[in-house]
């Protein structure tokens, strides 16, 4: 208790003191990392969260890059593609004149006649099964396939939910092959046969939209 006396000596006006103990700091809540490609069903979700993106690198070099991908890439090995590409399906041994978008989170391949080894009614209950399909590229060139169906992919778009099975497919552009679960679908109406994924960019490369491949 402290009192303070204004001129003349009479007290003006008195404090309590408390003793201050310091607030504790509060923790941030910690915030789950969300995944950025959609997930297989039927199976065990084998997709693996965001864990980094790419620095903001359009102020430098010029070049436009879009890239929100699951792991960044190592800056001293990436290699920069462009928004279309020429990449060779390994197992068909057929060039497509690929679409590459930083906003899909899965690849997509046209594909047509698919028949699955003892179909079951539920699209869930035919992952691990063998299936067939044919694979066609912008040129109208074909090759028929046999695979395993590796999972199933959930999309969403303008006309609401869609799920379509995704096969294991090796892809290849100038020396760089990788293998991701490649969801079929019919793209006759669409301009690009094969398009490029997040999940097949991630970790090795760059996209600069202002570059392009032509046949």
């Amino acid at each position: 208790r402290a009192a303070v006396r204004a001129a003349g000596g009479a007290p003006a006006r008195t404090w309590h003191s408390m003793p201050c103990a310091p607030r504790p700091r509060e923790a941030m809540p910690q915030q789950p990392i969300q995944s950025e490609r959609a997930a297989p069903r039927g199976g065990r979700r084998t997709h693996a969260a965001l864990r980094g993106t790419c620095p903001l690198l359009a102020a430098l070099a010029g070049l436009s890059v879009g890239c929100v991908i699951a792991r960044a890439p190592d800056f001293r090995v990436a290699r920069v593609i462009g928004s279309t590409a020429l990449v060779r399906v390994e197992q068909a041994d057929l060039e497509f004149l690929a679409r590459v978008d930083t906003g899909a989170d899965t690849t997509s391949i046209h594909a047509l006649d698919l028949e699955i080894e003892d179909p079951s009614p539920r699209i869930e209950g035919n992952v691990g099964k063998a299936i067939g399909f044919r694979v066609v590229n912008e040129r109208g060139e074909a090759v028929r396939l046999a695979s395993v169906i590796a999972g199933v992919v959930e999309l969403y778009d303008w006309h609401g939910l869609e799920l379509r099975y995704a096969v294991p497919l090796e892809l290849c552009w100038q020396g760089v092959c990788k293998s991701v679960p490649v969801s079929l679908r019919d793209r006759t109406v669409m301009q690009h046969k094969l398009l490029i994924g997040r999940d097949w960019l991630a970790g090795s490369f760059l996209v600069d939209v202002g570059r392009s491949a032509e046949r």
